[in-house]
């Protein structure tokens, strides 16, 4: 089955800890899989609620929903419609969780659903809570931790089917790079290497001096290790390039990308005069070119810091 018994806990759960994983590499023409790993609490509470929540339904929920048809006219989701709409999403996730289930092994379409159903059952839920919170206690068996699970389950489900970087449990990661992510990274690391090559005053903050106050002893320094750091993260670009044609890679790789995104986006920044406040003035297109790239490699590089702090 899909989740740790070991995982236990008589409260809450980590929830920084990722329920979803990407599964073993699976043939190009087969699609991803996944694996979902949920703490065995959360998977009860989340098997025993949804058995509940299609057997004691209240009668009326303390949730009123405007929506528009395909004319755009508002219409408001009676009572009878959410009653229907919690009734279906959870005789799917029943089946989608149930312990006959291979939950280490599924596709896209699978973690797709899985995600759609947990999050709209928890938008239900939580708002009927909501309106029946700070007055008499909820007439309902359904616990609030569910709610808070299934936000959870939907979210891991969500963030790992959209992320570049996925942890699979066997200390690997899967890479799923998007045109853009090849083609801006490829950039910034080309012109890196260019930079450090030609001792562009931009790479200083990647080449610190060891000795502020004292110029012999630092053109000692960089006599003696200058070089050698140079070579190393020109190796580290030229592994990058690998990198963005891959679709797995080891952490100790993965820890080079990091290192090597985070290289260009200072040098970035310095250029750009970033600070705490944003960028300088923007005036060229250029700059414009260069801002949108110093903020995606952000955008990876959270994915990347966010992949390797998932732990087992």
């Amino acid at each position: 089955m899909g989740f740790d018994p070991t995982a236990d806990d008589e409260s809450a759960w980590d929830h920084d800890e990722m329920w979803v994983w990407a599964a073993n590499d699976a043939p190009v023409d087969d699609g991803d899989r996944f694996a979902l790993f949920v703490p065995s609490i959360a998977l009860t509470i989340l098997r025993e609620q949804l058995a509940l929540s299609a057997d004691h339904l209240p009668s009326t929920f303390a949730v009123e929903l405007d929506d528009a048809d395909d004319s755009g006219k508002p219409t408001v989701w009676d009572n009878r419609r959410v009653r229907s709409m919690i009734e279906d999403a959870s005789e799917r996730l029943v089946e989608s969780l149930d312990e006959s289930a291979d939950l280490t092994d599924l596709a896209a379409a699978d973690v797709e659903a899985i995600a759609r159903d947990a999050q709209l059952l928890a938008a239900l839920w939580g708002l009927h809570h909501a309106g029946l919170a700070g007055g008499d206690p909820v007439p309902t068996t359904i616990d609030e931790t569910w709610v808070d699970a299934l936000a959870k389950l939907a979210a891991d489900c969500t963030y790992m089917l959209n992320s570049r970087i996925r942890a699979r449990r066997d200390g690997t990661f899967a890479l799923r790079w998007r045109p853009v992510d090849r083609e801006l990274v490829a950039s910034a690391a080309t012109e890196l290497r260019t930079l450090i090559l030609n001792e562009d005053s931009s790479v200083a903050r990647l080449f610190p001096t060891a000795y502020q106050s004292d110029p012999e002893r630092n053109a000692g320094w960089d006599a003696l290790v200058r070089r050698e750091l140079v070579e190393k993260r020109i190796e580290a670009l030229e592994m990058v390039a690998t990198l963005l044609e891959r679709r797995s890679c080891t952490a100790d790789e993965l820890g080079t990308l990091m290192r090597s995104v985070n290289d260009a986006r200072l040098v970035l920044g310095t250029q750009l005069d970033v600070s705490e406040d944003g960028p300088g003035a923007l005036t060229t297109e250029a700059q414009l070119h260069s801002y949108a790239i110093y903020e995606h490699l952000g955008y990876l590089l959270s994915q990347i810091i966010r992949a390797m702090r998932t732990t087992v």
